[in-house]
């Protein structure tokens, strides 16, 4: 609990330890033939389950599998596929598909540009998303404090350079909205080699509440996103 674990694509899961200065990779769960070679599919952990949930493997061609695996720490399983149908699995662009955990379902969600999927552990259940097409993004990192608070996306990429909340409420259904804007306090061309270099790795840091972003060629390209106070925002607007 509160360790970065990864999935890699034959099963394997590792932890990410880290001891002062220093960090390794620690296998966890051992590859399986059960899972076979997913080629990037998307991830999430099950806060209230503990399970790690993987769904949406990419075909050969356009598109992702609507397949879902599951894992409780030793052993990985697929689950059986739904009555209702995935929509937007055959799109050449699936970067509208997110996966992540909903601290007010208390489930996996799965946000895409017409719906949201909430999984209870064996099965997804469909429902409509508010201002879906904000969904799209090349490139998005999921931060959350937990609790009854909303989720908040930074998408960080291009013209996509936001932030995006997404909230659950039991009366209005969920919605996508965004919130704020950014841009990297070191300005790059974008048309440039490594124009959104700033961008291409970043993490989220829950102690702190903020995104990191980090260019390993130009450290003064890395920068830090503060999004205590957003949080804090949404929490009030939100009560």
């Amino acid at each position: 609990k509160g360790l970065a674990h990864a999935v890699a694509n034959d099963g394997s899961v590792f932890r990410l330890d880290v001891r002062g200065d220093s960090a390794a990779w620690t296998k966890v769960v051992a590859k399986t033939k059960d899972f076979g070679a997913q080629s990037w599919p998307l991830s999430a952990f099950d806060e209230e389950r503990g399970l790690f949930v993987v769904w949406g493997e990419r075909k050969a061609k356009k598109g992702r599998k609507d397949d879902t695996f599951v894992c409780d720490g030793t052993t990985w399983t697929k689950a059986k596929k739904g009555k209702e149908k995935t929509e937007g699995l055959d799109e050449e662009d699936s970067g509208h598909f997110g996966l992540f955990f909903d601290p007010v379902a208390r489930k996996v969600a799965r946000i895409s540009a017409s719906a949201v999927a909430h999984f209870d552990g064996a099965a997804w259940t469909h429902a409509k998303l508010g201002g879906a097409k904000l969904a799209a993004a090349w490139s998005r990192i999921v931060c959350a404090r937990g609790g009854a608070s909303p989720v908040l996306f930074v998408r960080r990429w291009m013209g996509e350079r936001d932030v995006v909340r997404f909230t659950n409420d039991p009366k209005k259904g969920c919605r996508l909205e965004q919130i704020a804007t950014l841009e990297p306090p070191v300005k790059r061309d974008p048309n440039s080699t490594g124009g959104n270099a700033a961008f291409d790795v970043g993490w989220y840091d829950a102690a702190r509440s903020r995104v990191v972003c980090h260019y390993d060629e130009d450290d003064a390209a890395t920068f830090a996103l503060e999004l205590g106070a957003l949080f804090e925002s949404c929490r009030s607007t939100c009560d």
